[in-house]
């Protein structure tokens, strides 16, 4: 009996204390530097219409999306080129106002072998070196919508070639895949969702502000959720 109610008693201890085994939080990791590897521009933009039809026409159909994703990435290749400098600066110059130092990798640095990987030997001098990048960019019309809404998903890897710890690991997904409430979920603007393929064609300066409101945006959120889990060294 007294074994249970010294059972009894140690339960109450820790319901009211905490219990012991709990974690502590975790502390933020001191960062000297960010070495950004500058971003690469996307391979291409495409364009999905997700309202597909079925049956016989399905194959003409999924012709045709192929078709207009050719046609608007031709259209705006010019842009694209421009997309990774143009989140290269505004990552940096986010982490900046954020208060972190931050530099640019040299090109021997940030060369890239044939499947796209960083040599990190190379950067073994470097506090932190951040790998940012593109992955999905283009137009989206999902089943659920009748409009085209820009689609910009990205990627930030920050890690620690001298000991090879791996610091952030992050997705960013901005308009048409930006579906929950989490800071990697970025929505995009209403007025630019576009009602037809034409419209993405005809209207050219919308599209490329949707786009650049998303690489702004993008960078704000990653620098604050690297200030979050980070603390720079002032």
């Amino acid at each position: 009996m007294k074994k249970i109610l010294s059972m009894m008693a140690c339960a109450l201890v820790l319901a009211m204390t905490g219990c012991a085994t709990n974690k502590a939080p975790v502390q933020p990791k001191v960062v000297k530097s960010i070495t950004l590897i500058p971003v690469l521009a996307p391979e291409n933009l495409s364009t999905e219409n997700k309202g597909l039809p079925i049956g016989a026409v399905l194959i003409a159909y999924s012709i045709a999306n192929r078709n207009k994703s050719a046609e608007f990435d031709a259209l705006y290749a010019d842009y694209r080129k421009s997309m990774g400098k143009k989140l290269t600066d505004a990552v940096s110059t986010e982490l900046i106002a954020q208060g972190f130092k931050v530099q640019l990798a040299t090109a021997t640095e940030s060369t890239r072998d044939k499947d796209g990987e960083i040599d990190y030997k190379k950067l073994m001098s470097h506090d932190a070196v951040l790998d940012l990048g593109y992955s999905d960019v283009g137009m989206f019309s999902g089943r659920a919508t009748q409009y085209y809404l820009p689609m910009m998903n990205a990627y930030a890897l920050l890690s620690r070639p001298s000991t090879k710890e791996y610091m952030m690991d992050e997705k960013y997904y901005y308009g048409a895949q930006a579906n929950k409430d989490e800071s990697w979920s970025i929505p995009s603007d209403p007025k630019f969702n576009f009602p037809g393929f034409n419209d993405l064609i005809e209207k050219p300066e919308a599209v490329r502000a949707a786009y650049d409101e998303g690489i702004q945006k993008m960078a704000k959120q990653l620098a604050k959720d690297f200030a979050k889990k980070l603390v720079p060294v002032r």
